[in-house]
């Protein structure tokens, strides 16, 4: 039987070279021992944003269904903004929900008129959630 790696590997891009991406919003199904990768990018910087990082690291709701598997750290990722990327291994069937909320900080600086430069993004940052389903076989 071989072993698995205590790490996934990652080719120098932000996703790993053997998993699927998945977006705010969105819902994906994967077979179980597929991986499902979570990208968060802090927008670049504006004005008075808080220095904090938007999101905390993204949760499943079901780790019988998609558990957190951890990236190798070589060779590391290197970007112009701050990213972080979270992998996840689809280890049963049912169903999970990956989320990320917004953080307190940057839910009262969006909030708040005075603090939000007239060229902030129109779209405002968004907490993170998606749907993943793994099906029996």
């Amino acid at each position: 039987m071989p072993s698995r790696a205590s790490c996934l590997p990652r080719d120098g891009h932000s996703v790993g070279p053997a998993g699927r991406d998945i977006a705010n919003g969105t819902s994906l199904t994967v077979n179980k021992g597929e991986v499902v990768y979570v990208e968060l990018i802090e927008p670049e910087e504006i004005g008075t944003a808080p220095s904090s990082f938007p999101w905390p690291t993204p949760r499943s709701s079901n780790t019988k269904v998609l558990m957190q598997a951890p990236i190798c750290k070589n060779p590391p990722l290197i970007t112009s903004v701050a990213v972080t990327v979270t992998a996840f291994r689809a280890v049963g069937a049912g169903a999970a929900t990956v989320t990320a909320p917004l953080s307190r900080a940057w839910q009262k600086w969006q909030t708040n008129p005075h603090q939000v430069p007239p060229d902030a993004p129109q779209q405002p940052i968004q907490s993170f959630s998606a749907n993943v389903t793994v099906p029996r076989k």
